[in-house]
């Protein structure tokens, strides 16, 4: 009986294996949760903010437009790993919106009295 194949859309597999290969492994569902531990930047309180380089082909056309980041806050308050998630128009605001944002401090996260890295996102808009 435990040998028997169990038929679920895109597996045929052993009904001991189903599960195994069938549903999110445990590391997915850490990688989904970790997703999750991101904070709206706008919560956080800024301390520097460097206005992002309107790009000159976008102003010559007067383009808008959009960046969402993913970032980290560090302990000390600065950014680093920034992420481009999404773009409106790809391939036109990218490098300005990341080269602004990596001048960017925080006050930096404390959990327990201490200071400690958060992970966070952002959009920055782009208007002509």
């Amino acid at each position: 009986m435990l040998h028997r194949s169990i038929r679920r859309p895109g597996c045929w597999l052993p009904a001991l294996l189903m599960v195994a290969a069938c549903w999110p492994s445990a590391a997915q569902h850490s990688a989904a949760a970790a997703d999750t531990d991101y904070v709206e930047a706008h919560a956080l309180r800024r301390i520097r903010i460097v206005p992002a380089v309107y790009p000159q082909v976008a102003k010559d056309n007067a383009f808008s437009g959009m960046v969402e980041l993913k970032f980290t806050i560090r302990p000390d308050g600065s950014t680093a790993d920034i992420v481009v998630v999404r773009s409106e128009p790809a391939g036109l605001f990218e490098v300005s919106a990341i080269t602004a944002l990596a001048q960017w401090l925080y006050e930096p996260v404390v959990r327990n009295g201490q200071p400690v890295a958060q992970r966070a996102m952002i959009r920055i808009r782009f208007h002509p």
